[in-house]
């Protein structure tokens, strides 16, 4: 049996290179999906789909329509000779859709086979999210296993007769096979590789006459108001800020970079500056700041003037070992401004 599975395994790989050019120690199989070019429309797709893992937003649930979607995760079962494709049921059941026994999902429960056509697909929208087929055994899962849901400790597996769902806390691997609920100590877990080092944004492109803005009052007052002298001049720092939301976290440590034409807003027009090109590091939000130092006298009152704009680009991430994964991502800038400064005495 070991030697079995030890060539299918082999042979799966050859084939997911031939294929998709995917992780070379992995036989993960995934949809291929369109990416690398902005598309025209200036409407966001449907966010359709339950996200699994908060730092892997491509990656969801996609509830069953009668077709398969878009970016639908399978695997090549070997044994069936057959296109697998990862479901699962309402409650915490992973199985099998193959599109040669209906509009059904097939999972393991009580020692039988149920069917059911409530189900949703797990997808990969654009393929971006790197998937890997990691070894377990006597339930265990490998760091980033993708769960049936983030509050549900089961999780995606199989092995060299298809798929099903890894349960930790009774130590094993259960699939649907022959009619029967089947149990294995040895499997394979699908996990989602982060360590990439590297993100990109560009090709971005904004919706200004989707732009919305607002003004509100604000105050700065010094740090050290009490222990100052009517005479006293200080210096505050106010500031003009834009961020770019990428609505997904970036990995600590990672090199990121935009390049974009600057927005310059002046009250509710929008103009743009030629492109420019420059590094990010907050955790899902880009931030280009310009300081201005203003003197005044213990304290200042303005007005913050907040702009928001829809936009989209490219998002691509470069991998340690050398992969790149591309997805289209729709956002939001924002730029603030604080104008019309009064100094006072507080």
């Amino acid at each position: 049996m070991e030697a079995s599975q030890k060539d299918c395994v082999t042979k799966l790989k050859k084939e997911e290179e031939q294929v998709l050019g995917n992780n070379a120690d992995s036989s993960v199989e995934e949809a291929t999906t369109s990416t690398g070019t902005v598309e025209e429309s200036c409407m966001p797709p449907e966010n359709r789909g339950e996200v699994i893992l908060a730092d892997n937003v491509n990656l969801k649930w996609v509830a069953w329509e009668g077709s398969i979607p878009k970016g639908a995760v399978f695997i090549w079962n070997e044994n069936a000779r057959r296109r697998d494709y990862v479901c699962s049921e309402a409650g915490p059941c992973i199985g099998f859709f193959t599109e040669s026994r209906g509009p059904y999902c097939y999972y393991p429960l009580s020692d039988q086979v149920h069917r059911t056509t409530n189900f949703r697909m797990l997808v990969n929208e654009d393929n971006f999210e790197l998937l890997e087929w990691k070894a377990g055994r006597h339930g265990s899962v490998p760091e980033n296993s993708v769960p049936r849901a983030s509050d549900v400790n089961d999780y995606v597996g199989r092995n060299i007769y298809g798929l099903g769902k890894v349960v930790p806390h009774l130590q094993a691997f259960f699939l649907p096979f022959n009619g029967k609920e089947r149990c294995y100590k040895n499997y394979e877990v699908l996990t989602v590789n982060n360590d990439y080092h590297t993100q990109k944004l560009s090709v971005v492109q904004y919706f200004s006459d989707q732009a919305k803005f607002s003004s509100q009052p604000t105050g700065i007052v010094h740090k050290n108001l009490q222990t100052m002298k009517e005479t006293d001049t200080v210096k505050e720092t106010t500031f003009h800020k834009q961020k770019w939301d990428i609505g997904r976290p970036t990995e600590s440590g990672v090199s990121s970079t935009i390049t974009t034409k600057i927005p310059v807003i002046n009250g509710k027009s929008i103009s743009f500056l030629s492109e420019d090109k420059f590094q990010w590091h907050a955790e899902g939000v880009c931030t280009k700041c310009q300081e201005h130092p203003c003197p005044c006298k213990l304290s200042m009152t303005g007005m913050e003037y907040k702009a928001e704009m829809p936009y989209k680009a490219i998002l691509a991430r470069i991998y340690q070992n050398g992969k790149t994964r591309t997805t289209t991502i729709w956002g939001t800038f924002t730029d603030i401004q604080i104008c019309d400064v009064v100094m006072s005495q507080g």
